[in-house]
Formats: structure tokens, sequence, C-alpha cells
């Protein structure tokens, strides 16, 4: 894999710049079930960094993976970054714009140290049958977009705003039990639920 480094003992793994375009998979030789170590040696110098970060499209369209572990190390997932299977690391801060769009994911649980995620980052997760909305969470555009199979729904108390097609076209979610706290649902929130 490719590294970049983003500080003194720091790395982010990032997209193999040989891939032929942007339609093909970046590193079509990764193995099936993927592990992303906690840190990486520079066979150059020796040096030892940290991996805190998963790239822009550091694994986009690797249909061949079927699931990640992730070392607690992860701080950073970005944009585009993965079309996978697999649990959210609990140190986790941010997750990019459609990082697991149309991934194999079935179920989304934000750990107490995420403090964003983009819009739509979970679109066209055809498996996801569980998944919740945090506050931290309650801003993102179309967050669980065209996700047919999502089923139940924890949404955490003190999330004020449902947003904006958060939940549109999920046609598997017939109940969902809104806290008192909310007090706006956005546009097409729940259409077609």
């Amino acid at each position: 894999f490719w590294y970049k480094i983003t500080g003194a003992d720091t790395v982010q793994l990032i997209t193999n710049p040989n891939a032929a375009n942007s339609y093909s998979a970046v590193y079509p030789d990764a193995p099936a079930e993927l592990v992303i170590p906690a840190t990486v040696t520079n066979s150059g110098t020796g040096k030892t960094y940290t991996v805190t970060t998963i790239g822009y499209k550091a694994f986009f369209l690797c249909s061949q993976i079927t699931s990640v572990t992730l070392p607690d190390t992860i701080r950073v997932i970005g944009d585009y970054a993965f079309q996978t299977d697999f649990k959210l690391p609990s140190t986790l801060k941010r997750i990019g714009n459609s990082a697991f769009a149309q991934s194999g994911i079935t179920e989304v649980h934000f750990g107490d140290a995420i403090e964003a995620v983009d819009d739509r980052a979970f679109n066209f997760c055809k498996k996801l049958v569980k998944a919740e909305l945090t506050k931290e969470t309650q801003n993102c555009e179309g967050l669980y977009l065209y996700c047919d199979n999502l089923a139940e729904v924890t949404i955490e108390d003190g999330v004020t705003y449902i947003p904006e097609n958060c939940f549109f076209d999920c046609f598997a979610l017939t109940s969902v039990v809104l806290p008192d706290s909310v007090t706006e649902i956005g546009k097409s929130a729940f259409y077609g639920c």
C-alpha cells in the first residue's frame, strides 16, 4: 500500500497512484480480508510511523475486499474510502463524504470519539439493517439515503434535527421512535419509508 507522511510520526494510507484509471480497483491485489496495520516502517530509514488516516478513495472499487480490520490508531476515514463491511473503531473521529457508499456494511454504531460525519456517508448501503443518528451526525444530509434494508434506527436523545433525505427510500423502515428533543424534520427525511 502507498502511504503519505502527515506528521512527525503519522502517515495516511492513500490511493495507489499506479491505478489504471478512476474506474478500476486501486488495489486489485488486496486480500479479501484486509487488515490495516497500526504502524508502518520506512524500509530506507527504518523509521516507524503510526497509521492514523485512510485517505480519499484509498480502497475505492476494491470489490474483492469482504472485510476490513482497522487498528485503534485510525482517526479519520476519507471520502469514498471503502466499499466493504467492517466495525467502526471506537476511536474514530471523522467519516468523509460517501465513505461507505454502496458498501456491504450491515450495522452502524458511532463511538464516543466521533466528531464529524460528512453527507451521504452511508448511502446505497443495501445490506445495512441497523443504524443510529446521534447529535454529531444530525446535520448529515442523506446519511442513510437509499438503504433499502434499513429496518432498525436508534435516534439518540439530544438530537434536535432529522436531516434532509436522511432515510430517503429506506423501504424496510416502518417505525422510528423520536426523542422529545427533536424539534425539526428536514425535507424528505422519511420519504419512501
